[in-house]
């Protein structure tokens, strides 16, 4: 393997199906996937000035609650295999998303003891469906070395916020993202359904 200057291949697509959507849009971290703040950009006076609810009490979090249920959640394997290893709440054009993400990274010397689409493939198809049933984005970044084998990957799947309004814990969002393919409307109410439950 050998390429000292891969080229990244990248793909953006709305729930529309419209591409690039993300090529000149800031997405601004809120919460990263360890539930900490990002103190520089997620600022009160941002949030007030897009009219977006937050906690004041005890501090400042650019979350309210709720959807403090929804970032700095361990990896979680999703149904297909599909795995959301980060899982942040961006803000992106004024609207809060929560941000499921996949990421790796492969040494041109290191022995592989996997193949990495066996990761990127169902972690694409996953996010990408998710995206689509819930009005979000979809994005991934792909470079590849010179013989074809994947050097490094990102998958996004942005959701907006206000999808898992139902939730009111991060047991149940872990159990939502371990049960729904985002297949149907069915799948995703059953899904909701049986996390509500728990």
């Amino acid at each position: 393997m050998t390429n000292s200057n891969p080229l990244p291949v990248q793909t953006f697509v709305d729930a529309r199906g419209t591409t690039n959507v993300l090529l000149n849009t800031k997405v601004v971290t809120l919460v990263d996937a360890f539930g900490d703040i990002n103190e520089e950009e997620a600022t009160q006076e941002l949030l007030t000035s897009l009219g977006l609810e937050f906690t004041l009490e005890p501090s400042f979090y650019p979350l309210t609650e709720q959807e403090s249920h929804l970032a700095g959640s361990d990896g979680i394997l999703m149904v297909g295999g599909g795995l959301a290893r980060l899982i942040r709440v961006v803000l992106i054009d004024g609207k809060k998303y929560v941000n499921l993400s996949d990421d790796d990274y492969y040494d041109e010397s290191e022995e592989r003891e996997y193949d990495p689409n066996d990761n990127l493939n169902p972690t694409k198809a996953i996010m990408l469906t998710a995206a689509t049933a819930t009005g979000g984005i979809y994005k991934d970044v792909i470079t590849k070395f010179s013989d074809g084998s994947i050097k490094e990957y990102e998958v996004d799947a942005y959701i907006p916020i206000e999808f898992f309004k139902q939730i009111k814990s991060k047991f149940q969002f872990g159990q939502f993202l371990q049960t729904c393919d985002f297949s149907s409307t069915e799948s995703i109410e059953s899904a909701f359904n049986e996390a509500l439950s728990k």
